[in-house]
């Protein structure tokens, strides 16, 4: 068949008649014709949390006391705590830690700052009652010590923010009472220009407050007072994607 084409089409031409379309026209170049779009790219998961990334470094093992056989003496039990101590093992590394947070905040020596004072001496602390300010310091820890990461490449601690700007820690880094336009200024300054989410995703003011501005809607101001409200954080958008640790230092 494909060796009569030629004689017919010759054949046809010599009639005056149109030659017949060929078997199979390969396509033609048209500057119409565009490449295939690109695959869309695709899904990155946000980095997962290192469970032993506390925002306090735990002092090491070594500094618990040792059975004659070698195992922890009194051991904390797994899931014991589920916030700032939660990879604790012993008292001692226990209490260093929570040495090493008041100063880093600084609070140094003053454990009621968070923790309930014993009715019977009010210089000692009842350490398991739960209070609101213990609670805030670990939402803290799972939204913003693991749910931000700084510029400059350096880990995240409390310290991070919590500082007076001179290497001094810092508890109250908005002043108390408040100034709000300080913490205006703090914020655009500090907060939204030293920090990303995790997910390297740029860090804006509605971020945590729900809206750029007091004068929009969804706007939250004081964040602190709405988690004492709703103690799930679920006004944050971080917190919403990373599951805080509950009220359990």
């Amino acid at each position: 068949m494909s060796r009569a084409l030629p004689f017919v089409a010759c054949a046809a031409l010599l009639c005056g008649c149109p030659a017949p379309p060929p078997q199979n026209p390969l396509p033609t170049a048209s500057a119409e014709t565009k490449p295939p779009p690109p695959p869309p790219p695709a899904h990155v998961e946000a980095p997962a949390i290192d469970p032993k990334n506390v925002g306090v470094p735990l002092p090491a093992d070594d500094v618990c006391e040792k059975n004659p056989d070698g195992t922890i003496k009194n051991p904390i039990a797994p899931g014991t705590y589920k916030g700032i101590l939660r990879n604790a093992k012993c008292d001692q590394q226990r209490f260093l830690t929570m040495g090493y947070l008041s100063q880093k905040l600084g609070i140094a020596g003053q454990c009621t700052f968070c923790h309930a004072p014993d009715p019977n001496d009010p210089k000692k602390a009842i350490y398991a009652t739960p209070t609101e300010r213990k609670r805030i310091a670990n939402w803290m820890l799972a939204t913003f010590v693991e749910g931000l990461r700084r510029n400059d490449g350096l880990p995240m601690s409390c310290d991070s923010c919590h500082n007076d700007g001179h290497g001094k820690g810092l508890v109250k880094i908005l002043h108390e009472p408040r100034d709000p336009g300080f913490a205006q200024e703090w914020m655009n300054e500090v907060m939204t220009a030293q920090f990303v989410e995790r997910d390297g995703k740029r860090l804006k003011c509605k971020t945590c407050h729900g809206g750029m501005a007091p004068a929009q809607e969804g706007w939250s101001g004081h964040v602190i007072l709405q988690l004492e409200a709703k103690s799930d954080g679920s006004i944050l958008r971080l917190a919403n994607r990373i599951p805080g640790p509950g009220g359990a230092p």
